[in-house]
């Protein structure tokens, strides 16, 4: 335990020179920032692939055939649905997107912008897409059934463009090229504004870097979807039969699995295809396998030796710095030895300033640390990226950084407590 009368003497001395102080303890500052910056992204981006997998679509592949081959159709949707050896039971909903959105008339008789998405799709979409009913049911099998009452569901959007102000359940909304009209069995609840904004590889659509992705992405050969109708919650939701395309082809087959397994599956998934003869883009979060990869614990072993380096920095420039001030206080530690201080209380006043720099650095370096991480998430594109308070690590990272200090400080408090007060009296 230090005395209090060294405390006092050791923070005196620190605050007299508070320049130099604060220049010193950067080093463990930035040892300590950067040992929490990676750890609260990464511990933050795992977190929420998981707790917000159904949100973000983390664990969702999505299957488009290739532009020039066979279209996908309902044999292929039959042969995922039997299941793939090795991978749990998974499910997986056709879409058909009608080419042409659905106009409402306005008061003055013209016809608003295309603003509805008419989507064709069966049962299996609701827990594929992770929406929720608000209000009446969502598709039945028996919808889809020859001579059954034409049915819709409305999402949100939707229902509020159609029938502003008004109940949409049971009203009627007009099918295209003379079909007929649905009746509204239901509507849907609304999604949160992230889910809205992020597409099938996790991209933030309206992140000031999505389009150098995208276009970064193209000179690899991959194209960016039109599949804007995935990203509204202004989606008419309609029996397959009520979109018939010729060979009982979709557009899109979506597959819903476990996080943790929705890489291998979109693999998994395209060669199925591909044996029965379609080939088929599989589109994935990109974000997700590296977080799960092995790569990243090579990534935060490199981090540590960075850490590592940092701390040893600051406890060398701690040391050398407090040996040159030692030679400035020379008259200080004689007074104070002269007035009854002991050999021990001079090594612990110089223990003491290097712990305080080792606390202080450490005080400073966690927020540093999450304002790094901060930064760092403003030029991630990708809707996964976000931050967790990693206390294991914070704790450490402060543990070792102000051990650093106080180990730097052993040397010079030593030379300290070693110094004659007579012969240092009697320096000029």
């Amino acid at each position: 335990m230090i005395p209090a009368a060294d405390l006092r003497a050791a923070f005196r001395s620190l605050l007299r020179t508070p320049v130099r102080s604060f220049l010193v303890l950067q080093g463990i500052a930035w040892g300590v920032g950067i040992a929490i910056f990676p750890a609260a992204v990464l511990e933050g981006s795992r977190k929420a692939a998981l707790e917000r997998a159904e949100e973000l679509g983390t664990g969702r592949v999505s299957l488009e055939a290739e532009p020039g081959t066979r279209p996908l159709d309902l044999d292929d949707l039959a042969a995922l649905r039997a299941g793939l050896p090795g991978f749990q039971r998974f499910r997986v909903a056709p879409f058909r997107v009608h080419e042409r959105t659905l106009r409402r008339p306005t008061q003055d008789g013209r016809l608003r912008p295309g603003e509805i998405f008419l989507v064709a799709t069966d049962p299996e979409a609701l827990r594929v897409r992770s929406q929720e009913v608000a209000r009446g049911r969502f598709l039945e099998p028996g919808d889809d059934l020859p001579g059954a009452p034409a049915a819709c569901v409305l999402e949100p959007g939707a229902a509020a463009a159609l029938f502003p102000g008004e109940d949409p359940l049971g009203r009627r909304v007009p099918l295209p090229e003379g079909a007929g009209e649905a009746v509204v069995a239901g509507v849907l609840a609304p999604r949160s504004d992230r889910a809205l904004r992020t597409d099938d590889f996790g991209l933030e659509t309206d992140h000031f870097l999505s389009d150098r992705i995208w276009r970064m992405l193209g000179s690899f050969g991959v194209t960016k979807p039109a599949d804007e109708w995935k990203r509204t919650d202004r989606c008419v939701l309609l029996p397959l039969r009520l979109l018939p395309r010729e060979g009982g082809a979709v557009d899109t087959l979506v597959a819903r699995t476990l996080p943790q397994e929705a890489p291998a599956l979109a693999e998994a998934l395209r060669a199925a295809l591909a044996d029965r003869g379609a080939e088929a883009l599989a589109r994935a979060n990109l974000v997700w396998p590296v977080l799960a990869s092995k790569r990243i614990e090579r990534f935060l072993l490199l981090k540590d030796a960075l850490v590592l380096a940092c701390l040893a920095m600051g406890g060398v420039v701690i040391a050398n710095v407090m040996l040159l001030t030692l030679l400035e206080r020379t008259a200080e530690i004689a007074v104070r030895r002269t007035e009854g201080a002991t050999r021990g209380d001079i090594a612990l006043q110089f223990l003491a300033e290097a712990a305080a720099l080792g606390v202080g650095g450490a005080a400073l370096g966690v927020p540093l640390g999450f304002l790094l991480a901060w930064v760092r998430l403003q030029f991630a594109p990708f809707s996964l990226f976000t931050f967790a308070f990693p206390g294991g690590t914070v704790a450490a990272a402060c543990a070792v950084g102000i051990a650093t200090a106080v180990l730097a400080g052993v040397l010079p408090a030593r030379r300290a407590a070693l110094l004659e007060p007579a012969a240092a009296l009697g320096e000029p």
